[in-house]
């Protein structure tokens, strides 16, 4: 995502380990064997996170143990797991409407993020994919898809791309072109106990200027439903 600005991997992992060299605390992954205010995705927690999703878990045991090491009480961090939403546009609950609910996961611009997104719910999940392609192969993606996936929306200028994918790995879709035509369709088709879900695998430029816009248009049109 940041080889624009980088240029290469290399580069990239240079400039975050030296932000990590210069902390003088750090959270660190248990399996690493680092030294530091180590933590695991699976740790006990004092609460579940109110938000959905294996790497969200992750985060919350990562902001637990740091919690507990500048003295923060398991009640307090307790609270803080149960009721703290996220932030917009990632995982983003904007509505829950006759049993269906719409999520916002615009953030959500390679496949490794969508897919992430994906699996945070076990419920029938109707995705909304497509936007400006960043140049990766979408066929592994299509063919991981989880069955739960029970229909796909494609937008944007990847539709193409991403049907190619889909039909390879034997997957239907809906050719809806615009976030708006995304919403109506699903609108029309969802039932009780569905997810619909804004996680599009791709950048936001070919019709927005950021994914932020993206998904304040997705938000804006589902609010008004």
């Amino acid at each position: 995502d940041h080889l624009d600005r980088h240029g290469t991997v290399e580069r990239y992992r240079a400039a975050k380990l030296r932000i990590f060299e210069r902390a003088r605390h750090k959270v660190v992954p248990r399996a690493l064997g680092l030294e530091g205010v180590e933590f695991g995705a699976d740790d006990e927690l004092p609460a579940e996170p109110r938000i959905p999703g294996a790497h969200n878990r992750a985060n919350a045991a990562a902001a637990t143990a740091a919690a507990r090491a500048v003295g923060i009480d398991d009640l307090a961090i307790g609270n803080a797991l149960r009721t703290f939403p996220g932030v917009p546009h990632r995982l983003e609950l904007v509505r829950e409407r006759d049993g269906v609910r719409w999520v916002n996961d615009s953030i959500a611009t390679n496949t490794f993020a969508a897919r992430s997104g994906i699996d945070a719910y076990d419920a029938p999940v109707r995705l909304i994919l497509g936007g400006r392609a960043k140049g990766e192969d979408f066929a592994p993606f299509a063919r991981s898809l989880p069955p739960n996936v029970a229909a796909i929306y494609l937008v944007g200028e990847a539709a193409d791309e991403l049907g190619a994918a889909l039909d390879v790995a034997g997957r239907s879709y809906e050719r809806v072109g615009t976030i708006a035509g995304a919403v109506e369709a699903a609108a029309q088709a969802a039932r009780p106990g569905d997810v619909v879900l804004l996680s599009p695998a791709c950048a936001s430029y070919d019709q927005y200027e950021s994914f932020e816009q993206r998904g304040e248009d997705f938000r804006k049109r589902v609010e008004g439903l």
